[in-house]
């Protein structure tokens, strides 16, 4: 009895472990190099609204492993199912690549003005909020919210 008892609950449990994200899916390392970049981001925005002590050089470093994970998940496009990303993605690639140089370009500007490490983070509030705002365009653009 406690051999069919164990079998019943066990073998559902075994089926579900089974369950999950395909970790070597597109969307799935898309997703996850997605959330490696808000944590940088995040990490600077935490400087930049006084949540956070504000460091010149950890702001630094936290935008050099951004501009490094930027790179991550844009070749990942190439396909949406179970995914936020709107047809658009695939149906109007130039203008898609064009949010990501927008992107891009707002990155490498930014890089500009902490380049000095400014002691002030005013310095560099204006260039964080152009980054900012490429994402939401794009998002607002080819995401479906």
């Amino acid at each position: 009895m406690f051999r069919l008892f164990s079998a019943l609950i066990l073998l559902p449990l075994l089926l579900l472990s089974g369950c999950g994200p395909d970790k070597d899916s597109p969307v799935y390392q898309r997703k996850q190099a997605f959330k490696q970049m808000m944590r940088h981001k995040e990490a600077m925005y935490g400087m930049l609204s006084g949540r956070v002590e504000y460091e010149p050089k950890r702001f630094a470093a936290e935008l050099a492993q951004l501009q490094q994970a930027s790179q991550k998940p844009w070749p990942l496009f190439t396909e949406l199912k179970d995914s936020r990303a709107k047809e658009d993605v695939l149906l109007e690639p130039a203008a898609f690549k064009q949010s990501q140089d927008r992107y891009q370009q707002a990155l490498a500007d930014l890089a500009v003005a902490v380049q000095p490490q400014p002691e002030k983070p005013d310095a560099v509030r204006a260039p964080f909020k152009a980054l900012t705002d490429s994402c939401q365009a794009c998002h607002d653009r080819f995401r479906i919210e």
